[in-house]
């Protein structure tokens, strides 16, 4: 999902000024969990390759589509037009970006981004 919001101003006859709040939200990203690492079911550094029922077959992991990204920013523009031979433009972003599965999707060999939410 994406959402904006603008909001701009004339200053003057060639200056405006623009505010916008721009965003989204990813829900359900691949999350992955391995029992290989344990993910909280075993002491941290445990080998569990003896605990599983086929140890020669590789690894046991668990694809789930719990993952959550999130990105929110505050822009801001200031734009003179061209007068006089001179124009300018200046803008500054602030944002935040978050999420819980980065890390997690096609890497079973490691132990994923998030923990399994019990």
């Amino acid at each position: 999902m994406n959402y904006s919001l603008s909001v701009q101003q004339a200053l003057s006859g060639d200056l405006a000024a623009t505010i916008s709040y721009v965003g989204n939200v990813l829900p359900s990203l691949i999350a992955l969990w391995s029992a290989e690492h344990g993910a909280g079911l075993f002491a941290p550094g445990t080998n569990t390759q003896t605990y599983q029922p086929f140890p020669d077959l590789g690894g046991i992991g668990l694809i789930q589509y719990a993952g959550v990204s999130t990105y929110n920013s505050l822009q801001a523009k200031m734009e003179k037009r061209l007068s006089h031979g001179l124009s300018f433009l200046a803008t500054y972003t602030w944002s935040h970006a978050m999420d819980d599965a980065s890390d997690a999707a096609g890497n079973f060999n490691r132990p994923s981004a998030i923990a399994m939410k019990r």
